[in-house]
Protein backbone atom coordinates (compact mmCIF):
# COMPACT_ATOMS: atom_id res chain seq x y z
CA UNK A 1 0.00 0.00 0.00
CA UNK A 2 3.11 2.32 1.24
CA UNK A 3 4.43 1.57 -2.53
CA UNK A 4 0.70 2.30 -4.33
CA UNK A 5 1.23 5.96 -2.04
CA UNK A 6 5.00 6.38 -3.39
CA UNK A 7 3.95 6.37 -6.96
CA UNK A 8 0.90 8.00 -7.17
CA UNK A 9 2.31 11.16 -5.08
CA UNK A 10 5.22 10.86 -7.58
CA UNK A 11 2.71 10.86 -10.86
CA UNK A 12 0.83 14.10 -9.33
CA UNK A 13 4.07 15.77 -9.07
CA UNK A 14 5.27 15.23 -12.61
CA UNK A 15 1.80 16.00 -13.96
CA UNK A 16 2.42 19.69 -14.22
CA UNK A 17 5.91 18.88 -16.45
CA UNK A 18 3.66 16.18 -18.70
CA UNK A 19 0.76 19.51 -19.39
CA UNK A 20 3.66 21.93 -20.14
CA UNK A 21 5.71 19.45 -22.14
CA UNK A 22 5.33 19.95 -26.21
CA UNK A 23 2.69 18.07 -28.10
CA UNK A 24 4.41 17.71 -31.00
CA UNK A 25 8.30 17.02 -31.31
CA UNK A 26 9.81 16.36 -34.94
CA UNK A 27 13.74 16.70 -36.78
CA UNK A 28 16.51 13.71 -36.17
CA UNK A 29 18.18 12.85 -33.52
CA UNK A 30 20.34 15.85 -31.63
CA UNK A 31 23.63 15.21 -30.82
CA UNK A 32 26.56 17.93 -29.28
CA UNK A 33 25.99 20.23 -32.63
CA UNK A 34 22.39 19.94 -32.84
CA UNK A 35 19.85 23.11 -32.82
CA UNK A 36 16.58 22.91 -30.94
CA UNK A 37 14.07 25.50 -32.05
CA UNK A 38 11.02 25.77 -29.61
CA UNK A 39 8.23 27.00 -31.38
CA UNK A 40 5.14 28.62 -29.17
CA UNK A 41 2.33 28.60 -31.41
CA UNK A 42 -1.02 29.57 -30.33
CA UNK A 43 -4.26 26.82 -31.68
CA UNK A 44 -3.49 23.85 -33.00
CA UNK A 45 -6.89 23.70 -34.12
CA UNK A 46 -6.08 26.29 -36.29
CA UNK A 47 -6.13 24.42 -40.12
CA UNK A 48 -3.07 27.62 -40.77
CA UNK A 49 -1.01 26.40 -37.72
CA UNK A 50 -0.89 23.00 -39.42
CA UNK A 51 0.21 23.90 -42.08
CA UNK A 52 2.95 26.10 -40.22
CA UNK A 53 3.88 23.04 -38.87
CA UNK A 54 4.39 20.91 -41.40
CA UNK A 55 6.16 23.58 -43.01
CA UNK A 56 8.61 23.84 -40.31
CA UNK A 57 8.62 19.67 -40.72
CA UNK A 58 9.81 20.35 -44.99
CA UNK A 59 12.83 22.82 -43.08
CA UNK A 60 14.29 20.41 -40.99
CA UNK A 61 14.08 17.80 -43.45
CA UNK A 62 15.59 19.66 -45.79
CA UNK A 63 18.63 20.35 -43.30
CA UNK A 64 18.76 16.91 -42.19
CA UNK A 65 19.24 15.86 -46.28
CA UNK A 66 22.30 18.20 -45.90
CA UNK A 67 23.77 16.73 -42.54
CA UNK A 68 22.67 19.29 -40.16
CA UNK A 69 21.05 18.01 -36.80
CA UNK A 70 18.02 20.06 -35.90
CA UNK A 71 15.17 19.59 -33.46
CA UNK A 72 12.16 21.59 -33.39
CA UNK A 73 9.64 21.03 -30.14
CA UNK A 74 5.98 22.87 -30.63
CA UNK A 75 4.01 24.07 -27.88
CA UNK A 76 -0.12 24.60 -28.32
CA UNK A 77 -0.88 27.79 -25.82
CA UNK A 78 -4.63 26.94 -26.45
CA UNK A 79 -5.75 30.81 -27.06
CA UNK A 80 -4.19 31.32 -23.30
CA UNK A 81 -1.24 33.84 -22.91
CA UNK A 82 -0.71 32.58 -19.41
CA UNK A 83 0.04 28.89 -20.56
CA UNK A 84 2.27 30.48 -23.60
CA UNK A 85 4.24 32.01 -20.85
CA UNK A 86 4.64 28.91 -18.64
CA UNK A 87 5.69 26.99 -21.90
CA UNK A 88 8.47 30.06 -22.37
CA UNK A 89 9.61 29.24 -19.22
CA UNK A 90 9.96 25.48 -19.94
CA UNK A 91 11.63 26.14 -23.06
CA UNK A 92 14.25 27.85 -20.95
CA UNK A 93 14.72 25.20 -18.74
CA UNK A 94 15.06 22.55 -21.27
CA UNK A 95 18.18 25.03 -22.89
CA UNK A 96 16.81 25.45 -26.18
CA UNK A 97 19.00 27.36 -28.72
CA UNK A 98 16.59 29.77 -30.40
CA UNK A 99 12.60 30.43 -30.43
CA UNK A 100 9.71 31.33 -33.04
CA UNK A 101 6.84 32.59 -31.18
CA UNK A 102 3.57 33.25 -32.32
CA UNK A 103 2.31 35.57 -29.37
CA UNK A 104 -1.79 35.00 -28.21
CA UNK A 105 -1.71 38.67 -27.21
CA UNK A 106 0.79 41.24 -28.69
CA UNK A 107 0.47 43.70 -25.05
CA UNK A 108 -0.10 40.56 -22.63
CA UNK A 109 3.07 38.98 -24.14
CA UNK A 110 5.35 41.82 -23.23
CA UNK A 111 6.56 40.06 -19.99
CA UNK A 112 7.43 36.74 -21.57
CA UNK A 113 8.82 38.46 -24.44
CA UNK A 114 10.97 40.67 -22.55
CA UNK A 115 11.89 36.69 -19.83
CA UNK A 116 12.78 35.34 -23.36
CA UNK A 117 15.20 38.42 -24.50
CA UNK A 118 16.99 38.65 -21.15
CA UNK A 119 17.61 34.79 -21.22
CA UNK A 120 19.77 35.61 -24.57
CA UNK A 121 18.00 33.24 -26.60
CA UNK A 122 17.80 34.51 -30.40
CA UNK A 123 13.72 35.48 -30.97
CA UNK A 124 11.44 34.88 -34.20
CA UNK A 125 8.47 36.48 -34.15
CA UNK A 126 5.73 34.69 -36.51
CA UNK A 127 3.14 35.50 -37.81
CA UNK A 128 2.43 38.34 -35.41
CA UNK A 129 4.78 41.27 -34.57
CA UNK A 130 5.55 41.84 -31.18
CA UNK A 131 4.33 44.70 -29.30
CA UNK A 132 7.68 45.77 -28.98
CA UNK A 133 9.54 44.96 -32.26
CA UNK A 134 13.13 45.56 -31.16
CA UNK A 135 12.45 41.82 -29.70
CA UNK A 136 12.54 40.14 -32.59
CA UNK A 137 16.12 39.45 -33.89
CA UNK A 138 13.46 38.61 -37.07
CA UNK A 139 10.15 38.94 -38.12
CA UNK A 140 8.10 36.05 -40.67
CA UNK A 141 4.34 36.66 -41.51
CA UNK A 142 2.10 39.37 -43.37
CA UNK A 143 0.20 41.65 -41.72
CA UNK A 144 -3.25 40.49 -40.59
CA UNK A 145 -4.74 44.33 -41.35
CA UNK A 146 -4.03 43.12 -45.04
CA UNK A 147 -6.28 40.08 -44.61
CA UNK A 148 -9.18 42.49 -43.81
CA UNK A 149 -8.74 45.00 -46.24
CA UNK A 150 -8.00 42.20 -49.20
CA UNK A 151 -11.68 40.55 -47.65
CA UNK A 152 -13.36 43.34 -47.58
CA UNK A 153 -12.47 44.50 -51.25
CA UNK A 154 -13.79 41.12 -52.18
CA UNK A 155 -16.86 42.14 -51.30
CA UNK A 156 -16.54 45.49 -52.49
CA UNK A 157 -15.96 44.84 -56.20
CA UNK A 158 -18.29 41.44 -56.07
CA UNK A 159 -21.01 44.20 -55.07
CA UNK A 160 -19.64 46.69 -57.24
CA UNK A 161 -19.04 49.44 -55.03
CA UNK A 162 -22.59 49.39 -53.30
CA UNK A 163 -24.47 47.58 -51.02
CA UNK A 164 -25.46 46.24 -47.67
CA UNK A 165 -22.82 44.43 -45.81
CA UNK A 166 -22.54 42.76 -42.39
CA UNK A 167 -19.38 41.89 -40.47
CA UNK A 168 -18.44 38.33 -38.44
CA UNK A 169 -15.13 39.92 -36.23
CA UNK A 170 -13.52 36.95 -34.00
CA UNK A 171 -13.31 37.58 -30.49
CA UNK A 172 -12.90 41.25 -29.25
CA UNK A 173 -9.63 41.83 -27.03
CA UNK A 174 -7.36 40.00 -29.59
CA UNK A 175 -4.79 41.64 -31.39
CA UNK A 176 -5.80 39.33 -34.46
CA UNK A 177 -9.17 40.61 -34.32
CA UNK A 178 -8.27 44.01 -33.75
CA UNK A 179 -5.64 43.92 -37.03
CA UNK A 180 -7.81 41.90 -39.47
CA UNK A 181 -11.15 44.52 -38.82
CA UNK A 182 -9.02 47.77 -39.03
CA UNK A 183 -7.95 46.23 -42.70
CA UNK A 184 -11.99 46.00 -43.05
CA UNK A 185 -12.57 49.45 -41.75
CA UNK A 186 -9.99 50.87 -43.98
CA UNK A 187 -11.75 49.47 -47.07
CA UNK A 188 -15.56 50.40 -45.64
CA UNK A 189 -14.25 54.33 -45.53
CA UNK A 190 -12.58 54.25 -49.07
CA UNK A 191 -15.99 52.80 -50.30
CA UNK A 192 -19.01 54.72 -49.18
CA UNK A 193 -21.84 53.50 -51.30
CA UNK A 194 -21.30 49.93 -48.63
CA UNK A 195 -23.67 50.09 -45.89
CA UNK A 196 -22.18 48.37 -42.64
CA UNK A 197 -25.87 47.18 -41.45
CA UNK A 198 -24.47 45.38 -38.40
CA UNK A 199 -21.29 43.92 -36.96
CA UNK A 200 -20.58 41.50 -34.09
CA UNK A 201 -18.02 38.87 -32.67
CA UNK A 202 -18.98 35.00 -33.73
CA UNK A 203 -16.09 34.38 -31.53
CA UNK A 204 -14.14 32.43 -34.29
CA UNK A 205 -16.94 29.79 -34.39
CA UNK A 206 -19.09 28.02 -37.31
CA UNK A 207 -21.97 27.84 -34.25
CA UNK A 208 -22.27 31.13 -32.88
CA UNK A 209 -21.47 32.48 -36.46
CA UNK A 210 -24.88 30.67 -37.39
CA UNK A 211 -26.32 31.98 -34.48
CA UNK A 212 -25.67 35.86 -35.35
CA UNK A 213 -26.55 35.46 -38.85
CA UNK A 214 -29.83 33.74 -37.93
CA UNK A 215 -30.20 36.80 -36.08
CA UNK A 216 -29.48 39.43 -38.79
CA UNK A 217 -31.11 37.75 -40.85
CA UNK A 218 -34.60 37.88 -38.76
CA UNK A 219 -33.73 41.09 -38.18
CA UNK A 220 -35.64 44.53 -40.06
CA UNK A 221 -32.05 44.42 -41.83
CA UNK A 222 -32.05 40.50 -42.90
CA UNK A 223 -33.78 41.71 -46.26
CA UNK A 224 -30.82 44.26 -46.63
CA UNK A 225 -27.76 42.19 -46.43
CA UNK A 226 -25.97 41.71 -49.65
CA UNK A 227 -22.90 40.65 -48.55
CA UNK A 228 -21.27 38.67 -45.30
CA UNK A 229 -17.58 39.14 -44.61
CA UNK A 230 -16.06 37.05 -41.79
CA UNK A 231 -12.76 37.21 -39.91
CA UNK A 232 -12.31 33.57 -40.63
CA UNK A 233 -13.47 30.78 -42.90
CA UNK A 234 -15.59 28.87 -39.65
CA UNK A 235 -17.39 31.98 -39.32
CA UNK A 236 -18.35 32.55 -42.74
CA UNK A 237 -19.19 28.61 -43.47
CA UNK A 238 -21.81 29.29 -40.38
CA UNK A 239 -23.33 32.34 -41.99
CA UNK A 240 -23.39 29.87 -45.20
CA UNK A 241 -25.48 27.52 -42.51
CA UNK A 242 -28.00 29.97 -41.57
CA UNK A 243 -28.07 31.79 -45.10
CA UNK A 244 -29.32 27.71 -46.23
CA UNK A 245 -31.69 27.00 -43.42
CA UNK A 246 -33.78 30.04 -44.52
CA UNK A 247 -33.32 28.99 -48.06
CA UNK A 248 -31.69 32.30 -49.19
CA UNK A 249 -28.88 30.42 -50.87
CA UNK A 250 -27.46 32.11 -53.97
CA UNK A 251 -28.95 35.76 -52.37
CA UNK A 252 -26.11 36.84 -50.00
CA UNK A 253 -22.39 36.80 -51.12
CA UNK A 254 -20.34 34.99 -47.95
CA UNK A 255 -16.28 35.34 -47.63
CA UNK A 256 -13.68 34.38 -44.21
CA UNK A 257 -10.40 34.33 -44.35
CA UNK A 258 -8.25 31.36 -43.59
CA UNK A 259 -7.87 29.55 -46.89
CA UNK A 260 -9.24 26.32 -45.22
CA UNK A 261 -9.40 22.56 -47.14
CA UNK A 262 -13.37 22.86 -46.44
CA UNK A 263 -13.65 26.49 -47.55
CA UNK A 264 -11.71 25.88 -50.72
CA UNK A 265 -14.46 23.15 -51.11
CA UNK A 266 -16.94 25.51 -51.17
CA UNK A 267 -15.17 27.78 -53.73
CA UNK A 268 -15.03 24.91 -55.76
CA UNK A 269 -19.12 24.41 -54.98
CA UNK A 270 -19.38 28.34 -55.82
CA UNK A 271 -21.06 28.24 -52.40
CA UNK A 272 -17.96 30.36 -50.75
CA UNK A 273 -17.58 33.44 -52.96
CA UNK A 274 -13.81 34.03 -51.42
CA UNK A 275 -11.43 33.51 -48.69
CA UNK A 276 -8.16 35.20 -47.98
CA UNK A 277 -5.16 32.53 -47.68
CA UNK A 278 -1.69 33.25 -46.50
CA UNK A 279 0.70 30.29 -46.94
CA UNK A 280 0.84 29.01 -43.43
CA UNK A 281 3.92 26.05 -44.88
CA UNK A 282 6.27 28.80 -46.60
CA UNK A 283 5.66 30.43 -42.81
CA UNK A 284 6.98 27.54 -40.60
CA UNK A 285 9.55 27.04 -43.61
CA UNK A 286 11.32 30.31 -43.48
CA UNK A 287 11.16 30.60 -39.71
CA UNK A 288 12.49 27.51 -38.97
CA UNK A 289 15.27 28.55 -41.53
CA UNK A 290 15.63 32.01 -39.91
CA UNK A 291 15.90 30.20 -36.57
CA UNK A 292 18.93 28.30 -37.42
CA UNK A 293 20.76 30.57 -38.81
CA UNK A 294 20.11 33.00 -35.45
CA UNK A 295 21.20 29.78 -33.46
CA UNK A 296 24.39 29.63 -35.72
CA UNK A 297 25.54 32.88 -34.92
CA UNK A 298 24.39 34.48 -38.64
CA UNK A 299 22.90 37.54 -39.54
CA UNK A 300 19.44 37.00 -41.17
CA UNK A 301 17.05 40.07 -42.48
CA UNK A 302 14.77 41.53 -39.94
CA UNK A 303 12.15 41.08 -41.98
CA UNK A 304 10.72 37.86 -43.92
CA UNK A 305 7.67 39.19 -45.45
CA UNK A 306 4.57 36.43 -46.42
CA UNK A 307 1.66 37.59 -48.56
CA UNK A 308 -1.82 37.02 -48.26
CA UNK A 309 -3.66 36.38 -51.27
CA UNK A 310 -7.30 36.27 -51.92
CA UNK A 311 -8.84 32.83 -53.54
CA UNK A 312 -11.72 32.40 -55.33
CA UNK A 313 -13.59 29.53 -57.19
CA UNK A 314 -10.90 29.90 -59.67
CA UNK A 315 -8.35 29.32 -57.28
CA UNK A 316 -9.88 26.27 -55.20
CA UNK A 317 -8.10 23.76 -56.35
CA UNK A 318 -4.62 25.11 -56.16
Amino acid sequence: MRKEWKRLIALLLLLPVLLLAPVLSTGCSRGDDGIRVGMLLTDFTNHSQTLVMEGAQRAVAAMAARGEEVEVLYYNAEQDQNKQLEQAENLVVQGVDVVCVMVVDQEASRPMVDMLHAEGIPLVALGVPFADPSRADCYVGGMETEAGALAMEAAADALGGAGGVVVLDGRYGQDRQRRIREGMDRVLEANPGLELLGDGSGDWSREDALRMMENWLQSDIGGRIDAVVAANDQMAIGALGAIKELGLEGRILVGGIGGTPEARELLEQGTLAFTVDQDGAKLGEKAVEAAVRLASGEQVEPEVRIPYRLLDSSDAAD
